[in-house]
């Protein structure tokens, strides 16, 4: 029965805190921590104003109390029988009912709660120091592990705190968190990373608490760029970014409603804040609370962006045909976007894709009071911020929302607010290629953004000529020259005639002479000057776009395939010699006339005419066959100038190395398909000798790349069966033994892998995944099923004959699911092994049948479980161990077979 007289209570527990000051007794803390946290659970049911102040000071004692209860030499009262696991089962039940009372911002003083946490936590790393020997005794009670989740969860949300105070508190924290997972694991670093997967993030966290830093901005910004470090899904992060979506979700319906929503009705988003330092005047303090909830979901927004990536492998419900709203426009299930994973191409839905799609849609938020500020907080967060996972996510959502602004006759539909978003999402799209990564990113190239930059150019190619859309261009032309940089780390369907294209629809923005000089002076000379940097910007995008691009004249206009490339040579070869002598003859006019008006810098026009030298070069140097007769003639150019010109794209040609011996060659395409036969050539007794070339002079570390080009190379031309003969019968001819058989680096090994992996992993899927979910059943029911059969780690009440029979058990389970599935084993797996076994009856016919089976199961089933065994530890961290350990037996027991 709670108390309810509150002075008493109060007197009370100031008495108990004295005794504990001054000394140590022997009589029990119990009852001391029973009250202090009846004090904290009476707080929250007592709504009566008058006792704001008791309920303070009851916080604050209730908080000392604790804390003094906390301390180790205290804490070895609690039960002096069993001091760990009465300090695991009690501590565990303090920090989780803090904890999420500070999830749900119930508490108003949270920053001095953050640090009176941080001492808390402190003391208890101090107490398990001592008992560091068993400092993992009891942890396996669910009380312990929520308390772990809900600490991670405060700590991760406490990040976006406009506080300063609080988000450094809540970083250093971090590193009382890893000094936990080292006393628990002691030196085992492998063991430590399974208890705290992302510890070496947390502990980078940590240190940046203690750099000094210029203001909230570029604290989180440091911030920002160490949540994009973490990679791996836990139930913490991935909690904390799904309780912070939904406070984001919250304030930004409120801040689209305002101002027509009054401050009372956006009670919701009010209570979300918690802030404790307001003004007094009541219209200050309206506008000292909307200026923080701005800055405060702003903070949300970009650590929703860095942070994403944790709840990618977090799937739900697949898209159907419901809609939802993005950018003012309804996306049904005709024209919904599909999500490109690592593992798979299917069409799946993930709260990633929502958000994104609520970012987009604020990129054209109108509000005459934070518009703006809203649109650029959105496209810088999104630009610089992004974690790479979702930028696959972005360009496919992107595209989905562009995708609308056309009719169904593939007209535009120019509308400002289409406009703005165009605009918006070609600065992000820049940021995203122009930022720059210390390794390759490997999610750039998970989707195509051909049919994207397509259509925003299609977009932009239909505004008029103002300024505005001038800049829009030139914007547009830096992206195109960006993505080009990013070349090899994007993927192309149709590259060639994608890059053509490009070409075709930014040439037509470089003007020269012929639009400056018929705009007279004021907007007219803005504009003729911002149209001088569209050239450049054209041209500089046009140079990157021709290099190594041949040409490739429209369909509709390969009558005679070289006449036009030729012609389509010579256009764009007179459109590049005529802005060259544009820039020649600027020059002579600023000489003359020293117009103000019209004057350029030098270094400007000598930019312009270098890169339009550069994509001259580049133009000639890719289709030699085609546009030297039309160059050479510029050599003998009556004009100086020309002439100078052509001997300046002529000595870059040379000095690129332009391979003049293939002048008769039509097209690229031929030139592979050349390459492809000649690889793939058979000889009479059915050798392969230039496939079987390269596998004895390709290094090691190009062995996958080897094996995957070779088996894509021969499925296509069906030759698949050839390869794999020559590729076995040259590993079993230079084995030394069975033993050694397809178990090196061997090219051989190689192609037997990759096989196995690219046709038998939807095979494997459907027929391992339901038995190892209902793995996870059971390891998550309350009667888990132990596997150990190792008598130095059973736990306790554990039995080795028990666990031994449920291993064989498991292990017959899935041993007899294979066999059964035998009418549904790939057909290209089923003439791989087929090929196998003959080829290993010539050799050792007694052995064979044995060994195909073996070979089976060590190349295909146990890999398999093994990389399950990998993603238990992360996905699934309750069920983590007890997986591990069946699965890795369940691969030995096949192994050993």
């Amino acid at each position: 029965m709670r108390c309810t007289n509150y002075k008493a209570e109060t007197e009370a527990i100031k008495e108990a805190l004295n005794i504990l000051d001054n000394k140590i007794c022997e009589t029990s803390k119990v009852v001391i921590f029973s009250d202090a946290m009846l004090v904290l659970q009476t707080l929250e049911n007592t709504k009566d104003t008058k006792l704001d102040t008791l309920k303070q000071k009851l916080l604050e004692l209730g908080a000392r109390a604790l804390l003094c209860l906390h301390q180790p030499e205290n804490i070895e009262l609690w039960n002096p029988e069993a001091p760990i696991n009465t300090f695991w089962d009690i501590s565990s039940s303090v920090l989780f009912y803090i904890s999420q009372r500070l999830i749900q911002h119930q508490i108003v003083n949270y920053t001095e709660i953050l640090k009176w946490l941080r001492e808390i936590l402190v003391y208890r790393n101090r107490f398990l120091q001592r008992h560091s020997a068993n400092a993992n005794m009891g942890t396996h009670i669910p009380v312990c592990r929520q308390a772990h989740i809900k600490l991670e969860v405060v700590f991760f949300m406490y990040l976006w705190s406009i506080e300063i105070d609080a988000v450094l508190t809540a970083m250093s924290c971090f590193r009382l968190l890893c000094e936990e997972a080292d006393i628990r694991c002691g030196t085992d670093e492998m063991a430590v990373t399974h208890l705290l997967p992302n510890y070496t993030v947390y502990a980078e966290l940590a240190a940046a608490s203690t750099v000094l830093t210029t203001g909230r901005a570029a604290l989180q910004k440091r911030i920002m760029a160490l949540l994009r470090k973490i990679d791996v899904t836990t139930q913490g992060n991935s909690q904390a970014w799904e309780d912070t979506c939904r406070n984001w979700d919250a304030v930004t319906r409120y801040l689209e409603s305002n101002p027509k929503m009054k401050m009372e009705e956006g009670r919701e988003f009010v209570d979300v804040m918690r802030i404790s330092k307001r003004p007094k005047n009541p219209i200050s303090n309206t506008e000292h609370e909307l200026e923080d909830q701005l800055n405060e979901w702003a903070n949300m927004t970009g650590f929703l962006c860095a942070l994403g990536g944790v709840r990618l492998s977090n799937k739900s419900q697949k898209v159907g045909s419901s809609t939802m709203s993005l950018s003012g426009l309804t996306m049904d299930g005709s024209r919904k976007s599909s999500l490109m994973t690592s593992c798979a191409n299917e069409m799946q839905y993930c709260p990633v894709t929502q958000f994104l799609g609520n970012l987009l849609k604020l990129l054209v938020f109108q509000n005459e009071r934070f518009g703006a500020q809203i649109q650029k907080h959105v496209k810088e967060l999104v630009g610089h911020e992004l974690n790479p996972a979702l930028h696959p996510i972005l360009f496919d959502q992107i595209k989905v929302c562009v995708d609308k602004y056309f009719d169904a006759a593939g007209q535009v539909i120019d509308t400002p607010q289409n406009t703005l978003l165009i605009e918006n999402v070609i600065f992000i799209m820049k940021n995203i290629l122009e930022t720059k990564q210390d390794q390759p990113c490997e999610y750039l190239g998970v989707t195509s953004i051909e049919q994207l930059m397509l259509s925003i150019v299609k977009y932009v190619r239909y505004l008029d000529t103002s300024v505005h859309a001038i800049q829009i261009k030139t914007k547009l032309c830096q992206l195109v020259e960006a993505m080009m940089l990013r070349r090899d780390e994007l993927t192309f369907r149709q590259e060639m005639k994608f890059r053509n294209k490009l070409v075709e629809y930014l040439t037509d923005w470089i003007m020269g002479s012929s639009h400056h000089h018929q705009v007279g002076n004021g907007q007219g000379d803005i504009i003729w000057s911002m149209s001088r940097d569209l050239d450049q910007a054209s041209m500089e995008a046009v140079a990157a776009l021709l290099a190594g691009l041949p040409l490739q004249p429209e369909e509709s206009d390969r009558g005679d395939l070289m006449e036009a490339k030729s012609q389509l040579f010579l256009k764009y070869l007179t459109l590049f010699m005529n802005l060259l002598n544009d820039c020649t003859s600027e020059e002579e006019q600023e000489k003359a006339q020293q117009d103000p008006n019209r004057k350029r810098s030098v270094s400007n026009l000598s930019a312009l005419r270098n890169c339009t030298v550069q994509a001259m070069s580049n133009l000639l140097n890719a289709n030699i066959d085609s546009g030297l007769m039309h160059s050479i003639a510029l050599g003998y150019h009556k004009d100086p100038q020309t002439r100078a010109a052509f001997m300046e794209v002529l000595t870059k040609i040379l000095q690129q190395g332009t391979e003049f011996e293939t002048l008769a060659e039509t097209a690229l395409a031929d030139r592979f398909e050349r390459l492809v036969e000649l690889v793939t050539m058979i000889g009479d007794k059915g050798e392969l000798p230039i496939a079987m070339a390269l596998a004895t002079v390709v290094s090691n570390s190009q062995m996958d790349e080897l094996a995957r080009v070779f088996v894509n190379l021969f499925d296509a031309k069906r030759l698949l069966y050839q390869l794999l003969w020559n590729m076995f019968s040259k590993e079993v001819e230079i084995a030394d033994c069975m033993q050694t058989l397809f178990r090196g680096n061997s090219l051989a090994s190689k192609i037997m892998a990759y096989c196995f992996r690219f046709y038998g992993q939807w095979y494997l899927r459907e027929l391992l995944n339901p038995l190892l979910l209902g793995m996870f059943e059971v390891e998550r029911s309350d009667h888990p099923i132990s596997y150990e059969v190792d008598p130095a780690r059973l736990e306790h009440g554990e039995n080795i004959d028990e666990n031994k029979q449920n291993l064989l058990n498991i292990t017959s389970r899935v041993f007899n699911a294979i066999v059964g599935s035998a009418p549904q084993f790939p057909q290209k797996l089923r003439v791989m092994c087929h090929c196998l076994d003959q080829v290993l009856s010539l050799r050792l016919p007694s052995d064979c049948k044995t060994d195909t089976g073996t070979f089976i199961f060590l190349r295909f089933y146990n890999p398999y479980l093994s990389k399950k065994k990998k993603k238990t530890t992360v996905s699934r961290p309750p069920a983590a161990f007890g997986i591990l350990f069946s699965l890795i037996l369940i691969s030995v027991c096949f192994s050993a077979q």
